[in-house]
């Protein structure tokens, strides 16, 4: 009976070390020298609680295990929601690089501007309408946004033109200045080449005119003799000049006279009408280059041998003829 007490109190320390919650079978207040019952029912007690603890911890057990795998798995799934999400976002984005709502330009159209436009139908301002007038522009059934627009538009439109009509002039001038320094460089050359020549036509047309009449004239009588308006120096030019055309007469007379004498026909003149056939250059070709070697007196009477009709001075006048026609040729060429 003595070791009720500690049997019990052995139970509850080892139900209090597993669980603050472990139940008493035995009441504390009972006595020490009470009965407490057959021994084999306090161990029965004893296991059964052990067993009511062992199965309270595996269940707890395997509530936080059940816990933590209901958390994966909406883990897992808000992971897999998220991944379709996107997928569907970004439709054939993979393939195309950009979004399908991005392709869209249905936004930018003024009809969806004015669809979402909550200032849609405010008033034009006086601004506004003071620079309608001012830049002669209708705006009928505009509102407030349409009206600062077409302003907008119109400045910029303005402003687009008056830049190119400015690059266009400075194009223009610039072009201008080049062409018209290049004109005066040439001219100035020019000048300073003929110089000589345009001084000459400035300075007196009428006093060349004059010396040439004088310088043709020759003083045979009337005016042409007369030179008291010009100085000493013009005289003696005029003089000069006047002996110099008389000159140059005189030798162009006696040009004319030389040319129109008849000349005697030379050597050249008469073998060029020598007639010569076919077969007669032949021969003489093929004897030239057979007796080539030969000397001058010998040469032609042996091709004058091989060529029918033809004597020895007839083959030597021919064959000077084309030697000579070669040597003119070639010095034409050079």
């Amino acid at each position: 009976m003595c070791l009720l007490p500690v049997a019990t109190a052995t139970a509850e320390s080892e139900s209090a070390t597993s669980s603050n919650k472990a139940k008493k079978v035995i009441p504390e207040n009972s006595d020490s020298g009470a009965d407490a019952g057959p021994p084999e029912l306090l161990q029965n007690s004893t296991i059964f609680v052990e067993e009511e603890e062992e199965a309270k911890s595996k269940s707890k057990i395997d509530a936080d295990a059940n816990a933590l795998l209901l958390l994966a798995e909406e883990e897992l799934l808000a992971d897999e929601i998220a991944k379709e999400t996107i997928e569907a976002g970004r439709g054939h984005r993979d393939e195309r690089g950009v979004r399908d709502q991005w392709e869209s330009d249905e936004h930018l159209t003024s009809e969806s501007i004015s669809k979402f436009d909550t200032r849609k139908g405010r008033p034009i301002s006086n601004d506004v309408k003071r620079l309608l007038k001012q830049y002669r522009l209708e705006c009928n059934d505009c509102d407030h946004n349409e009206a600062v627009q077409k302003v907008n538009n119109y400045v910029r439109e303005t402003k687009r033109l008056t830049k190119l009509e400015k690059e266009r002039k400075e194009k223009y001038d610039r072009w201008s200045y080049r062409i018209f320094t290049s004109i005066i460089i040439i001219g100035l050359s020019l000048a300073y080449i003929y110089q000589k020549e345009i001084l000459t036509t400035l300075l007196g047309n009428d006093y060349e005119t004059r010396i040439r009449r004088m310088v043709t004239s020759g003083g045979n009588g009337g005016g042409g003799s007369d030179l008291s308006g010009f100085t000493e120096t013009q005289r003696t030019e005029i003089m000069r000049l006047r002996r110099q055309h008389a000159s140059d007469a005189a030798t162009k007379r006696q040009q004319q006279e030389a040319s129109t004498a008849v000349q005697p026909p030379t050597w050249l003149d008469n073998e060029k009408k020598e007639i010569w056939t076919s077969k007669q250059e032949k021969q003489f070709q093929k004897a030239c280059r057979e007796y080539s070697g030969v000397p001058k007196k010998e040469r032609y009477k042996l091709i004058a041998e091989k060529v029918d009709d033809k004597s020895r001075i007839e083959c030597l006048t021919h064959h000077r003829m084309i030697e000579l026609l070669e040597k003119q040729q070639q010095q034409q060429q050079q």
